[in-house]
């Protein structure tokens, strides 16, 4: 039996049909040995079957096929196979168990499940295809290049249940993969030298526990086809022992890099994460590289709405308690790694980040002490007036608010308060104005329709406007509280301008009369009125005239001590407001350790 017919034997090949090619050009089809390989070119009546009583014929001579059809591809327990080659060849099923093979190649194939197991490479492996359905891989060994390309990758698994699979991937490793690898578990696997992804979409990836021993690089890849919170790319507890490189790729998922090392550089250059990361507590020893890295839909990872999002859904989990500290300690390494680095304004957005987290975690805490009360009002109030000394426009505005509010309630009171009351409600009034104020500009000015907001700003700097014109005093709050003074008999000159020369006679009489009041004729009748505001209150025989002047006098006193409280709350609120707006003045240059 010569070698073409051994062959043939051994892969069930009616040698026959290709002798007739020769003959008969309508049959297609090419099947010849020669330099000690066989090449079958279209196998043209049966599906190839590979098993255990054929496989040897694989040791022997090195084959190469095209456009053939294999039913079932099983080749197990062989060893010093030298080379292997496939080129646009069909698979239903490829198992390979316990081998050592130099080269193996398949060109444009389409497979639907290709297993490798306890296998070893000592050259090559590389798939150039079309489609692969699913990819396991168990113990296997690769030793210069192990490169998986395709239009579509279904699944890549190194991992089955809870056992690590420890492939040793000791070669360059390329994946490129143009449509979609639909998941990728490359878990406890050992990638011994240079490992790159090039352009590849993964709709799921877990490469945990895993040590690249080498520089990996997955620049220009997505993680996810579309943007969704609750599913989780793990990229945790890896030890990157080079460079690992990320540039330009698209995380559309949730992604953990909890626990993961970075001994060299780590490079995220021109990301996109439409969901925040989470790196806690990973370890960046390196260089870590984030410049214009997009954080979240239109940059906006860093809002509070996506942090609280990210907090209730991160990794499908009902513990959001456990999320809200996991993410606080992953801002705060990121924080501080940025500010070793001096890159100061992206340790600001992860500082954020984390007081946000620590805002939502007392929030969450059912039985808060007075400590953690004051603490969340203080969280709370400063995110909502300046984001946390971070949004210098927003905290401008808002002490324009407490202005413009101060002079509302004082208008209030000069103009709306015409009945004597209590000290107590008129307080309470001139607070309903005063908050009121805040409450309909604040909840106006966030609108983000661009109409109804510029009509909040519009109120906004028309009411600054009149304040600057006609009561500029309130602009200072200690000149604003000694202005007070002027409201204390403010009712009562009116009530006295207003009365008749007969009138103020029959007063300045009555008073003159009283036995506590000393004639006084240097001075006017206004003058003994004002001076003896006490007595008058108090005296039962009065004038006519007297009672307006009384009502008058009791409501200036009303007025001015509301005023005077309202005051040292708007002292208060302004220091806060110059306070909060000098240091978000100087967030350029500062940022909280």
């Amino acid at each position: 039996m010569d070698e073409r017919q051994e062959i043939a034997s051994a892969l069930g090949i009616d040698i026959s049909i290709y002798d007739k090619h020769i003959h008969d050009k309508n049959i297609i089809g090419t099947f010849y040995v020669g330099d000690n390989r066989a090449y079958l070119i279209e196998n043209i009546k049966n599906k190839i079957v590979v098993n255990e009583d054929n496989s040897h014929i694989f040791t022997k001579y090195n084959l190469k096929f095209e456009k053939c059809s294999f039913d079932k591809f099983d080749l197990s327990d062989r060893e010093n196979i030298q080379w292997i080659d496939f080129d646009t060849c069909y698979f239903d099923e490829i198992n390979i168990k316990n081998i050592s093979c130099d080269k193996m190649y398949f060109s444009d194939c389409t497979i639907i499940s290709l297993v490798l197991k306890d296998s070893k490479f000592s050259d090559s492996f590389t798939f150039m295809g079309h489609t692969i359905g699913l990819v396991k891989l168990f113990n296997c060994t690769f030793g210069k290049i192990c490169h998986l390309s395709a239009n579509k990758i279904n699944e890549i698994i190194s991992q089955e249940g809870f056992t690590p699979s420890k492939n040793i991937l000791e070669g360059t490793i390329f994946i490129r993969s143009i449509e979609a690898i639909e998941k990728s578990y490359l878990t406890y696997t050992i990638f011994a030298n240079a490992f790159r992804f090039c352009k590849s979409t993964f709709k799921q990836l877990d490469v945990s526990h895993s040590i690249f021993e080498e520089d990996v690089d997955f620049s220009g890849c997505a993680f996810g086809t579309e943007v969704d919170i609750t599913k989780t790319i793990d990229l945790s507890s890896i030890t990157f022992e080079k460079d690992a490189k990320f540039d330009e790729s698209v995380f559309n998922h949730f992604v953990a890099f909890h626990t993961t090392s970075f001994k060299a550089t780590a490079s995220f250059y021109k990301c996109k994460f439409n969901t925040i990361p989470n790196f806690s507590p990973a370890d960046f020893n390196g260089i870590l590289n984030i410049n214009n890295v997009i954080w979240g839909k239109k940059n906006k990872g860093f809002e509070y709405d996506n942090v609280e999002k990210l907090v209730e859904k991160a990794y499908n989990s009902n513990d959001t308690m456990e999320n809200v500290i996991n993410l606080r300690s992953s801002f705060s390494g990121m924080k501080h790694k940025l500010i070793e680095q001096d890159n100061l304004l992206d340790a600001q957005n992860f500082h954020k980040a984390e007081l946000y987290c620590k805002e939502i975690e007392l929030k969450k805490v059912k039985s808060r002490s007075t400590k953690e009360w004051v603490e969340w009002m203080l969280l709370l109030l400063y995110r909502k007036t300046s984001d946390h000394h971070t949004d210098l426009n927003r905290i401008l505005h808002i002490m324009l608010m407490v202005i413009v509010s101060y002079g509302v309630m004082v208008l209030a009171l000069e103009k709306i308060l015409t009945c004597s009351c209590g000290v107590i409600s008129s307080f309470l009034f001139a607070s309903i104005w005063f908050v009121g104020a805040i409450a309909v500009l604040y909840p106006l000015y966030n609108i983000k329709e661009w109409r109804t907001g510029w009509l909040a700003r519009g109120l906004l700097y028309a009411g600054t406007a009149a304040i600057l014109l006609y009561q500029p005093q309130i602009l200072n709050p200690v000149l604003g509280m000694s202005s007070s003074n002027e409201y204390k008999n403010t009712r009562v000159m009116k009530v006295i301008d207003k009365l008749t020369a007969a009138e103020l006679n029959q007063v300045n009489t009555e008073l003159i009369a009283w036995r506590h009041i000393q004639a006084n004729i240097a001075k006017s009748t206004r003058e003994q009125i004002l001076e003896n505001k006490n007595i008058i209150k108090k005296n039962k025989y009065l004038t006519p005239a007297l009672p307006d002047i009384v009502t008058a006098i009791k409501q200036d006193e009303v007025i001015y001590a509301t005023r005077q409280s309202m005051s040292v709350i708007y002292i208060v609120l302004l220091v806060l407001c110059l306070y909060s707006l000098q240091k978000t003045a100087r967030k350029n240059t500062i940022v909280p350790s």
